[in-house]
């Protein structure tokens, strides 16, 4: 006996499945698919920003070198060259120089002298005569740091004399032998003053 309640057509619920099967099937792989593409949208929003900013600094990358470039031209001058107004004070920053030498390095500075201050062509050359005493590490520990110091500094006309030096009486006589060295330390001015 037909019941009275609504009744489905086994055509309709075999096209309703069917239609429910195809659009599960079509979310599993669009929802996925439109999340992935969502993804590498933003991906590539942000790595065309990125691009925008490497390719601002790949435009300015000429201007930085040549400052770069400036700049270590400016600092490899200034290392080899006494920087002072006047060939007074450069002179005076050499004497500092040596004497700071000297004495860290076991020596005892006895004089220094300004000798010349000159300028043939390019930078002026100026010279002081210094006169040191001490014992032969000592000398060979100042003579090795003033050649390889910065501003580069030049000796010239070394004298060395041996001086024997008797400490105590009788039998706790000890014999020292003391070296001591004159030589002329050239340097010279970053520029000519006027």
């Amino acid at each position: 006996m037909p019941s009275d309640g609504l009744k489905i057509k086994p055509c309709h619920a075999a096209g309703g499945l069917l239609a429910l099967v195809v659009l599960l099937v079509a979310l599993a792989v669009l929802v996925p698919w439109w999340s992935k593409m969502r993804f590498y949208d933003a991906e590539i929003a942000a790595k065309s920003t990125q691009l925008e900013r490497f390719q601002a600094m790949v435009a300015r990358r000429p201007v930085l070198e040549a400052e770069l470039n400036a700049a270590k031209r400016q600092l490899q001058r200034s290392n080899f060259y006494i920087t002072a107004d006047t060939p007074a004070l450069a002179a005076a920053e050499l004497q500092k120089k040596v004497k700071q030498i000297i004495e860290s390095r076991g020596g005892h500075l006895v004089s220094t002298q300004n000798v010349d201050a000159f300028a043939d062509e390019g930078p002026l050359q100026l010279a002081i005569r210094v006169r040191m005493t001490g014992d032969t590490p000592a000398l060979t520990k100042v003579l090795y740091e003033l050649e390889n110091t910065r501003p580069l500094l030049f000796l010239d006309n070394l004298t060395l004399r041996t001086q024997r030096r008797v400490s105590g009486r009788g039998r706790n006589r000890t014999y020292e032998m003391v070296l001591d060295a004159t030589f002329d330390l050239i340097a010279f001015l970053r520029e000519q003053p006027e």
